[in-house]
């Protein structure tokens, strides 16, 4: 009997444990958020232009639209309220890795006046899904590398 009530003790304190450290409790959300290197796609939101939003701390947001038949990525930089546009001088660097190795693909203005919200990437490489992929940038004078990996097409 007592190896009995042992055994259950340990399943409910196991199972206890799995839940209190599962995905999407408040702690970790608050990790991400604070933490701007480890800002990731954690909601499951949609940006003005249809894509998936990726908060970036308390600064804005990142908008991903993915196009896979196309082979193109446009991301899209917002304020804080997920709408208004911000400009950023320096292109993100989409870094991804395949089965190939790691790449690295330069993304291009929208518009060429230097400074930017909107920015652009083609490449055969992005008709697939990569294992692992992240976006390099500069925005309100942090860096973020916040994963693409878990977004909506």
């Amino acid at each position: 009997m007592k190896n009995t009530t042992t055994t259950i003790l340990i399943a409910v304190g196991f199972t206890l444990s799995m839940l209190l450290t599962a995905c999407g409790d408040k702690a970790s959300d608050a990790d991400n958020k604070a933490d701007p290197a480890t800002a990731d796609a954690h909601a499951h939101d949609h940006g003005a232009n249809g894509g998936h939003l990726i908060e970036l701390g308390t600064a804005g947001h990142l908008e991903i639209l993915h196009d896979l038949k196309a082979g193109t990525i446009a991301l899209y930089l917002t304020g804080p309220d997920a709408e208004t546009p911000v400009t950023i001088a320096k292109p993100p660097v989409l870094k991804l890795v395949t089965a190939d190795g790691p790449k690295i693909l330069q993304t291009l203005a929208a518009n060429a006046s230097g400074e930017s919200a909107e920015f652009h990437v083609k490449a055969d490489i992005l008709k697939t899904e990569p294992e692992n992929m992240r976006v390099s940038l500069e925005f309100q004078g942090k860096t973020y590398n916040p994963s693409l990996g878990d977004h909506d097409h």
